[in-house]
């Protein structure tokens, strides 16, 4: 449970680091395109910010994509746990049942046997 807890403080701590490096992209974007108009080369530069800003996009879908995938195996393990622990209980019980017939079967038989009338 703890390395799962340190795999999400991980995860939220990339999410941040991206987040901020989004936001400072989409800020430096801005102010590229007041200048382009002024110099050519900041075209250039704003032509890859672009493409950088896509790659960040396709990225993320990615990651969404696998986040949705891994949500659905966690929501198909936790309903096989809880078919197992249906399971258990109705062992449990089966296990009681079974002991109880046991222990009645046993005092019939010891009843029978010290009744040894019909025997005789």
């Amino acid at each position: 449970m703890n390395e799962i807890a340190i795999r999400e403080q991980k995860l939220y701590q990339i999410k941040y680091e991206l987040d901020k490096r989004k936001k400072s992209m989409i800020n430096k974007g801005k102010i590229l395109k007041k200048h382009t108009n002024e110099n050519e080369f900041l075209q250039i530069v704003l032509d890859d910010y672009k493409k950088y800003y896509n790659h960040i996009i396709d990225t993320k879908k990615k990651q969404l994509e696998e986040f949705n995938r891994l949500k659905q195996y966690i929501i198909a393990t936790k309903s096989n746990i809880h078919s197992i622990d249906i399971n258990i209980d109705r062992a449990k019980l089966d296990y009681k049942d079974i002991n109880n017939e046991i222990t009645k079967l046993k005092s019939e038989l010891d009843q029978m046997i010290s009744n040894d009338n019909i025997n005789e």
